[in-house]
């Protein structure tokens, strides 16, 4: 099977983009959580630890590079399930929601926890925030790309 490269590359870029711009959105501006700055520093955290929200702009460009390395590993995943799993070839829309769902699960119940050594923090506002964010910045585009390009191989 030959690698899709630009429908992959397509599909990084968009996925990356939105989540990040969803993040800060919703969590900067709409709950006034933490600043674009924080959030990016928050990610860079994973592995520079503390010290990453002294770093300035510098760990905050870490967190934003790891936040589309993370983005670009998601997508590859899906491309690489789509040929295998029939059921996300049924319902683009439905698939990619349900896989912007099972990010959010792994994402916070295994990769998140392990990685700042602490139990996942489910809770109601969490999920729902977070699920609808990478339901609809990383599940649809994903899978809508990956449809079209599938789609087209096929004819």
């Amino acid at each position: 099977m030959k690698v899709p490269f630009k429908p992959i590359l397509f599909a990084w870029i968009i996925a990356g983009t939105a989540d990040a711009a969803a993040a800060v959105i919703v969590y900067s501006f709409v709950l006034d959580q933490a600043s674009p700055l924080k959030i990016f520093q928050g990610i860079a955290s994973g592995i520079a630890g503390k010290s990453a929200f002294e770093g300035g702009a510098g760990s905050a460009l870490t967190g934003l590079a790891l936040h589309y390395c993370i983005a670009l590993c998601w997508v590859i995943i899906y491309f690489f399930l789509y040929p295998k799993i029939k059921l996300l070839q049924k319902n683009k829309i439905v698939s990619g929601l349900f896989y912007g769902l099972f990010v959010w699960l792994v994402m916070n119940i295994i990769v998140l926890p392990v990685t700042f050594n602490r139990p996942p923090a489910l809770l109601l506002h969490n999920f729902l925030t977070g699920s609808i964010i990478l339901m609809i910045a990383i599940g649809l585009p994903v899978s809508i790309i990956a449809d079209n390009y599938f789609n087209k191989q096929r004819q």
